[in-house]
C-alpha cells in the first residue's frame, strides 16, 4: 500500500506540473510578441558614408552593412572545445560595419569600420583593439573611418587601398587617357602620356576640356575625368 500511495502521490504532481505546463504556454502564446520594426538598417552617418564609399568603389565589389563577426571569422581547427568556446564567445555579438565582397564569388575583400564619437569610450575602445587583432589574427583586411561631415572619395579609396587589394574600376586610366585623346586628338599613348598632366587635387586623369560659361568661357584647361566629383584643374598653357 505504501508504494502504491507514494506511486499515486507521483503521478498527481506530474500531471500538475504538466497542466501548468500547458497553461503557461498557452498565455504566452496568446499574447502579441512585443517587436516594432526598426526605422533604418544604418544611423544617418553610416547611410552618408555607405553613398560615399559605393562611390569609391565604382561597382567593383558588393558591400554589405551589419555583418557579424561570426559571418565573417571562423575558429582554427583542432581548437580544443574550451578555446573553441571562448573565441566564440568573444565575437558573439559583434559585427563589422560594412563588408566588401566579390561580385560574383562573394569571396570576402575587406572589412570596413566607421568610429562615431562612442568609440572614445573605454567599453569601445576595447571592443575596436579586439576587433583589429581578431582581423589581424585571420587575415581578414580592416579599414577604418573616422566619421564626420564630409568625406573626400578620392581619401576613401587610397584608405581602402593601403590594407587591401583592390582591383581597378571600369573607369581605368586607360580608358581615360583614351577619351583625352580623342577629345584633344593627341599622339600615340607614349607621346599622350607625357603630355596629359594628373590633376592636383586627386592624382587622377585629366581631360582637355572647354569653359562653357562665366568670366572664362571659351578658355581651355585640364579638368579631372572625375568631374564633378573632384574639381580639380589646371589652366591650359597658352
Amino acid at each position: 500500500m505504501t508504494w502504491l500511495l507514494i506511486a499515486v502521490v507521483v503521478l498527481t504532481v506530474l500531471v500538475a506540473i504538466m497542466l501548468a505546463t500547458k497553461r503557461a504556454s498557452r498565455g504566452i502564446a496568446g499574447q502579441p510578441l512585443p517587436y516594432l520594426k526598426k526605422d533604418s538598417l544604418l544611423t544617418p552617418a553610416e547611410r552618408s558614408f555607405l553613398g560615399v564609399l559605393e562611390q569609391a568603389l565604382e561597382g567593383r565589389y558588393r558591400v554589405y552593412a551589419q555583418v557579424r563577426l561570426g559571418d565573417l571569422l571562423a575558429v582554427k581547427t583542432g581548437t580544443n572545445r574550451s578555446a573553441r568556446a571562448i573565441a566564440l564567445n568573444r565575437i558573439n555579438r559583434k559585427h563589422a560595419d560594412f563588408v566588401l565582397c566579390e561580385k560574383e564569388s562573394l569571396e570576402i575583400v575587406c572589412a570596413i569600420e566607421l568610429d562615431d564619437a562612442s568609440h572614445q569610450q573605454e567599453r569601445r575602445r576595447a571592443r575596436d583593439s579586439f576587433l583589429e587583432e581578431a582581423c589581424r589574427a585571420a587575415g581578414l583586411p580592416l579599414a577604418r573611418f573616422v566619421a564626420k561631415a564630409g568625406y573626400s572619395i578620392q581619401d576613401v579609396r587610397d584608405a581602402i587601398e593601403q590594407v587591401a587589394v583592390i582591383k581597378p574600376g571600369p573607369a581605368s586610366k586607360s580608358s581615360d587617357m583614351e577619351r583625352v585623346r580623342a577629345t584633344a586628338q593627341l599622339p600615340p599613348a607614349a607621346d599622350a602620356q607625357e603630355k596629359v598632366p594628373a590633376c592636383p587635387k586627386c592624382g587622377g586623369s585629366t581631360l582637355l576640356r572647354t569653359v562653357k560659361s562665366g568670366a572664362h568661357a571659351g578658355k581651355r584647361l585640364w579638368g579631372c575625368s572625375r568631374f564633378p566629383s573632384c574639381k580639380g584643374y589646371i589652366p591650359l598653357s597658352q
